[in-house]
């Protein structure tokens, strides 16, 4: 069995990580309004808050809109670059397991679909 198909997989799985890790070379970060949200609760449990807001060194009310999950995750990661890094390679992998699974069940050009809609979803 020839690896050409793989090396395919493979390449635009590392095209999509590209294309995830861009924004980490950027000066500065951008974020959906959403975001300050996450930040500020990563930042409660960071402060002792529990799933509590930081907002102006203080802990505010308990988040009951948001599960812990992402916040938990963006407390763990040192800044948030290394954030979004851990984010593209998790999206990269994502990208791979996909494109081969596909690929051994519908074959190459299903493959190279599925991990070319997955690959490029940036939000």
């Amino acid at each position: 069995m020839s690896d050409h198909p793989a090396r395919i997989l493979l390449l635009l799985a590392l095209i999509g990580l590209f294309v995830r890790l861009m924004p980490v070379l950027r000066s500065s970060v951008g974020m959906n309004p959403d975001s300050g949200r996450y930040i500020e609760l990563a930042q409660g449990l960071k402060h002792g808050c529990g799933f509590a807001r930081l907002i102006d060194g203080h802990c505010s009310e308990v988040e009951t809109l948001r599960t812990p999950g992402y916040p938990l995750f963006l407390a763990a990661m040192p800044n948030l670059r290394c954030a979004i890094a851990v984010q593209g390679l998790l999206g990269a992998a994502v990208v791979i397991l996909v494109g081969f699974f596909v690929w051994k069940c519908w074959g190459l050009a299903a493959g190279v679909a599925a991990e070319l809609i997955i690959g490029l979803d940036i939000p």
